[in-house]
């Protein structure tokens, strides 16, 4: 008897599994739906059981009021809008459109960085900066699909400056600090090439601070010194002639 009834729980269970195996994953955490997501869109070519995840975790961020989740959703909804494998399903797309109805497949880069932007903003509220450098990134990589080149330049030099801001704040060791942030504005560099970004002129030379006042009662006051002024030219004494005396 025993037996049997231990037989029929591992029916039970092995049934479940087989419905969960059938309906895909199931999870109630958001960030997990993000990064299923993810895999879903960069790797394995099926977007719309992405994009589903994507929305299911935005809402759940919302009903928290949790904003640094919403940050994370906000640039996975980018990425996911200017991934290749959204391009692949086009005609899937201009049949059925996206989830976010608004969104029309030739705007999908337009609407990637609208979602880039929202989470920027979020990002930058928390002073995430090694966040905030690849989201500049990515913001860089959109606006050249779009034609917009001075944005593109833009947003790849704050990249930098995110970037080196975040190694400041968060880096003891001096010289690994400094490589990193060298490596960096390298990389950053060649893609600014790539995007036709012009060379930017180099800083100008610092100017010398200006002493600061005196702030003691003892301290000599600083009168405005007056340049000296030449002296008077003078006439060079006449050498009387005096008559020879006679013997």
């Amino acid at each position: 008897m025993k037996g049997m009834k231990f037989a029929l729980v591992l029916c039970c269970i092995a049934a479940l599994t087989g419905c969960a195996a059938m309906f895909g994953r199931s999870t109630s955490d958001p960030a997990v739906k993000l990064q299923w997501a993810s895999e879903l869109f960069s790797s394995k070519d099926e977007p719309v059981e992405a994009e589903k995840l994507i929305r299911d975790a935005i809402d759940m961020y919302e009903l928290k009021r949790d904003h640094l989740g919403l940050a994370e959703a906000y640039r996975q909804y980018g990425l996911f809008f200017r991934s290749n494998a959204v391009s692949k399903f086009e005609d899937y797309y201009n049949t059925n459109g996206f989830l976010d109805e608004k969104v029309k497949f030739k705007d999908r880069y337009v609407k990637a960085i609208e979602y880039f932007n929202k989470s920027k903003e979020l990002y930058a509220d928390f002073g995430h900066y090694d966040v905030l450098s690849n989201l500049y990134i990515s913001l860089a990589k959109t606006y050249v699909l779009t034609n917009r080149q001075d944005e593109a330049c833009s947003a790849f030099t704050k990249s930098v400056e995110s970037f080196t801001r975040f190694k400041k704040e968060n880096q003891d060791v001096q010289e690994q600090r400094s490589l990193e942030i060298t490596n960096y504005m390298e990389y950053v560099d060649l893609m600014k090439k790539q995007a036709g970004c012009p060379e930017e002129p180099p800083p100008p030379p610092a100017k010398p601070a200006p002493r600061p006042a005196p702030t003691s009662p003892y301290a000599p006051s600083e009168q405005p010194t007056r340049p000296e002024q030449p002296a008077p030219m003078t006439q060079p004494a006449q050498q009387q002639q005096t008559a020879p005396q006679s013997p």
